[in-house]
């Protein structure tokens, strides 16, 4: 089944459907993977990837911020959230750890010939997801310690697997805290 051919149903809406396409999808790609996350971790997957079907969900770096679009590097609003109250802090962090995540797992390939190398977006997510983790719970713990295997698990569900050798194996040692 593609997107398109979504069954929306006489009660359903399209986020439920969209939820239940990519659940699919991130659950067969987590087989795929060996790798089997918490509930939280796979709902947190499930509904970014039905979030950026709408593009401008998952912008660069801090997106929007007191109403004005800014385009930055990860690193500049990385600097800035960090020092910002705390929910314009969260919504930075998350935003960073999100756009990281997704560019990371459906477009590794960009990383090969830019400037910025992959290992530089992986990180930026990861501690992006591990500052706010303290403060808004556990998944956000999970998703910076797993970052790889969350990205594995997005470049599956990308198609890339069937058309690229996957970029991050070698990168990192996986984390067996959270297997």
């Amino acid at each position: 089944m593609t997107i398109k051919q979504l069954d929306i149903g006489p009660n359903g809406t399209i986020d439920d459907a969209l939820r239940g396409y990519f659940r699919d999808l991130v659950q067969d790609a987590f087989c795929s993977t060996q790798f089997q996350p918490s509930e939280h971790a796979e709902f947190y997957l499930v509904n970014l990837l039905a979030s950026a079907v709408n593009a401008k969900n998952i912008e660069v770096g801090a997106g929007l911020l007191n109403g004005v679009y800014r385009d930055a590097p990860l690193a500049i609003a990385y600097l800035e959230g960090i020092n910002m109250a705390p929910p314009i802090k969260f919504w930075m962090m998350k935003s960073i750890g999100d756009f990281a995540l997704f560019h990371v797992g459906f477009f590794p390939q960009k990383f090969d010939k830019g400037v910025v190398k992959i290992d530089y977006f992986v990180t930026m997510g990861s501690n992006a997801y591990q500052n706010i983790a303290h403060t808004r719970g556990y998944v956000f713990d999970e998703l910076a310690q797993n970052f790889d295997q969350l990205c594995e698990a997005l470049w599956i569900v990308s198609g890339n697997d069937r058309n690229h050798k996957y970029v991050l194996q070698g990168l990192r040692e996986p984390n067996p805290k959270m297997h």
